[in-house]
C-alpha cells in the first residue's frame, strides 16, 4: 500500500557523550623585585582554558592570573605582584573522540607558598576542572504518519530538547581613551574580564554586547612606584547565524586575544586597543512528538540520542555578610569586580532538587578616611542554594547559569568592617541522556528495479536493531533461502546492525528465465 502522507522534522540536537570533574595542581616559581616579609593575599583566577578532545581524553590547557600582595621587609609597605602561568593537564574520558565539541569551567581553589629566599617563593595552584563533551547529531525524523484510505496505529513519544540552530565566533576590535592619574613610565599588565555579557538573537545573527572591564597596573614617571587604573569599556559584536530567529536562546562568550596601547606625548593619557574574539551559539527549544513506530507497516528507524530536558528553574539569591578584610577604614567604595564560580564536586541532583554550592569573589577598591589614597582587597563568600524541581533524580545532570544582579554596602563613617548584600540569579537546567528508537522513514527504502530476465537483481538495505531474516523475507516477498545465498557467510543470529546486505527481488510472473 502506498500513498503515506509523512510529516518530517530536521532535529540537530546536542547530547554529552562523557564529562568529568577533576582536581589539577600546578607549581611555579615566583621571583619578587623586594625582599618579601609576609605575603598577605591572593587574588588567582582562570583567565583562559582550551580544551582540546583526542581519543577517549581531553587535553585541558589554560592561564592562571594572579596579584599577589605582600609586605616589604623593610619599610613594611604594602606592593602588588602580578603574575601568569600557564598549565596543562590531560583528563581521561571514555568514549570520546576528534571532532566532539568540549564545554570547560575552571576555577581556583587554593593557592599556597613555600619560601626559598626572601626573593623568591614556589607557589602552589590547586584548580578545579570541569569538562564536558558533547556530539551535535542532525536526523530528519517523522512526526506524524497517515494515508486517506486506511486509520494507521502510529506510536509517538514526547520529546523535549534542545535543538542546534547554528554557532560561530567573529573578532572584534575595541578602543578606548585612558587617562591616567600619574605621568606613566610604563605599562606593567593587564588584567582584563569581560562582563555582563548579554546575547540578543535576531533574524539570522546574534547581537552579543557587554563590558570590557580593565586594571592597568603602570610605574608612575615620578615615582617610579606601582599604580592601578581601571578602565570600563562597552562593545557591541554581531555574530551571523542563519536561521536564527527573535525568541530563540543564544549562549554567548567573549575571550581576550590582545591588548595594545600607544602613550600619548604627555604620557598621562593613552588609547587602548582590546581584540576580542565573541562567540554565539543559538538553541531552538522543542517540543515535539515523534514517531516511534507504525503498527503493521514497514518504516526505517535510527537510534537518536539526546539530552532530554527534564526540569528548568531560574532562582534569586541573596548572599548577606560582614565584609572585615579592609586594612583601612573606608570612605567610599569605588568600584566592585564579582566574579560567581560553581562548585561542580559539590553541586547535585538529588531528588525533586537541585543543590547549587559556588562562590562569590570581590575584588573591592575603596578610599580610605585616612588618607584619602585608594585600596583594595579581595573577599570569598561560599554560598549554597536549594532549587526544588519535581521530577528530578539523581544521576540526571544539571546546567547552571549563575550573574550577580546588584551588590549594596552600608557602613559607618571610618569602619573597618563593611556590611554588604549580593544579589544573585540562578538557571539551572536539569537533562537525562536517552537513547530512542526514531522513525526516519516510512515504506520500503528502495523499490527492486525492473527484471528483465536476463540476471538476477538486488536491492541494497541497512541493517536496522530488530532485523531478522524472517521478517525482511516477509517484507520483500522472498524466502529466508534466498537472502541467505545473496550473503554467504552472514550469521543470521547475529546481524551487524548499520551495515548493508543484498535483499533479491523476486522474479516478475512471466519474465524470462
Amino acid at each position: 500500500m502506498s500513498g503515506y502522507i509523512v510529516d518530517k522534522k530536521l532535529l540537530r540536537v546536542q547530547h554529552v557523550v562523557g564529562e568529568k570533574t577533576t582536581q589539577i595542581t600546578t607549581s611555579d616559581r615566583v621571583e619578587f623585585p623586594r625582599h618579601v616579609k609576609e605575603i598577605t593575599e591572593t587574588d588567582a583566577r582562570v583567565k583562559k582554558i582550551n580544551a582540546t578532545v583526542f581519543e577517549d581524553e581531553v587535553l585541558i590547557e589554560g592561564i592562571i592570573t594572579k596579584q599577589i600582595y605582600y609586605v616589604e621587609e623593610y619599610t613594611e609597605a604594602m606592593y602588588e605582584l602580578s603574575v601568569e602561568h600557564s598549565f596543562s593537564e590531560r583528563v581521561e574520558i571514555k568514549g570520546v573522540t576528534r571532532g566532539m565539541e568540549a564545554q570547560i569551567d575552571g576555577r581556583v581553589k587554593g593557592v599556597s607558598y613555600q619560601r626559598i629566599d626572601k626573593h623568591n617563593y614556589t607557589e602552589t595552584v590547586t584548580l578545579e576542572i570541569m569538562v564536558k563533551v558533547t556530539e551535535t547529531e542532525q536526523l530528519e525524523v517523522v512526526t506524524d504518519v497517515t494515508h486517506p484510505q486506511a486509520k494507521l496505529r502510529v506510536k509517538k513519544e514526547l520529546l523535549k530538547v534542545d535543538s542546534v540552530v547554528g554557532e560561530d565566533s567573529v573578532e572584534t576590535t575595541v578602543v578606548a581613551a585612558v587617562d591616567f592619574e600619574h605621568p606613566v613610565k610604563k605599562i606593567k599588565d593587564t588584567y582584563i574580564q569581560v562582563e555582563d555579557i548579554s546575547a540578543s538573537v535576531q533574524d539570522d545573527q546574534v547581537v552579543v554586547a557587554g563590558t570590557i572591564h580593565s586594571q592597568i597596573f603602570y610605574v608612575g614617571q615620578e615615582t617610579g612606584r606601582l599604580y592601578e587604573q581601571s578602565v570600563k569599556k562597552p562593545f557591541k559584536a554581531t555574530v551571523h547565524i542563519p536561521g536564527a530567529k527573535p525568541g530563540m536562546k543564544a549562549w554567548a562568550e567573549a575571550n581576550v586575544l590582545s591588548v595594545d596601547y600607544e602613550l600619548e606625548a604627555d604620557n598621562d593619557e593613552a588609547e587602548q586597543t582590546v581584540v576580542l574574539e565573541v562567540f554565539a551559539k543559538v538553541m531552538e527549544e522543542l517540543q515535539a512528538e515523534v514517531v516511534t513506530d507504525v503498527m503493521g507497516v514497514p518504516v526505517q528507524k535510527e537510534l537518536l540520542k539526546v539530552d532530554k530536558v527534564v526540569a528548568e528553574k531560574e532562582k534569586t539569591v541573596t548572599v548577606k555578610n560582614e565584609v572585615d578584610c579592609f586594612n583601612k577604614p573606608v570612605k567610599k567604595i569605588v568600584n566592585t569586580d564579582t566574579a560567581i564560580e560553581i562548585d561542580w564536586s559539590e553541586t547535585e541532583v538529588k531528588k525533586d532538587k537541585v543543590m547549587v554550592v559556588g562562590e562569590l569573589k570581590k575584588r573591592i577598591t575603596y578610599v580610605s578616611s585616612e588618607d584619602n589614597a585608594v585600596y583594595s582587597n579581595s573577599v570569598k563568600e561560599r554560598f549554597t542554594a536549594s532549587l526544588e524541581m519535581p521530577g528530578v533524580q539523581p544521576g540526571m545532570k544539571a546546567q547552571v547559569h549563575a550573574e550577580v544582579r546588584d551588590i549594596n554596602y552600608q557602613w559607618d563613617a571610618g569602619a573597618y568592617e563593611v556590611e554588604q548584600e549580593a544579589v544573585l540569579s540562578l538557571a539551572v537546567k536539569v537533562t537525562q541522556a536517552e537513547q530512542l528508537e526514531v522513525v526516519v522513514g516510512v515504506g520500503v527504502e528502495e523499490e527492486c528495479p525492473a527484471d528483465d530476465g536476463e540476471r538476477p537483481t538486488f536491492i541494497m538495505y541497512k541493517l536496522k536493531p530488530g532485523d531478522t531474516f524472517w521478517e525482511l523475507a516477509r517484507r520483500y516477498k522472498v524466502t529466508v533461502e534466498e537472502i541467505q545465498q545473496a550473503n554467504p557467510g552472514l550469521d543470521p543470529h547475529n546481524l551487524p546492525v548499520g551495515e548493508f546486505i543484498k535483499i533479491p527481488c523476486p522474479k516478475v510472473p512471466g519474465a524470462k528465465g
